[in-house]
Parts: structure tokens; C-alpha cells; sequence
């Protein structure tokens, strides 16, 4: 997921990083609020997100490069 705001990218980030791991032999598992999910599902409950500068400003957010 992309993003243009740094404390929405470290929240989110931070939530995936702080999760519960259980490692069984048949595979890794993760809990979210009592849970347990496999880790094929981590990428879509729990996306990357990667900070994106200026997403929200168009193509030249540099207003004086317009002239």
C-alpha cells in the first residue's frame, strides 16, 4: 500500500511487525485478536505500506518550476 503520510506508514508497519508468531511444523501462524491465521494471509490483513512523496500533489508538486 502506498501512502503520503509517514505516521500512517509507521503505525501500519508497526502493527505488522508487532504481531504474535506461533512456528509449528506445518507452519507459521499468526494471531490477531485471539486468532490464529496462517501466514498466507498475513499480506492481505496486514499490507506493507511504503511512503509515496507527493502523491496527493499531481505530476509537478514544485509550483515554481511551472512558470
Amino acid at each position: 500500500m502506498k501512502t503520503d503520510k509517514i505516521a500512517v506508514m509507521l503505525k501500519k508497519n508497526q502493527e505488522r511487525q508487532n504481531l504474535h508468531w506461533r512456528i509449528t511444523p506445518k507452519g507459521n501462524l499468526f494471531e490477531v485478536k485471539g486468532l490464529w491465521y496462517d501466514e498466507s494471509f498475513l499480506e492481505q490483513m496486514f499490507p506493507k505500506y511504503e511512503l509515496c512523496k507527493y502523491m496527493s500533489k499531481g505530476e509537478n508538486p514544485d509550483s515554481k518550476s511551472l512558470k
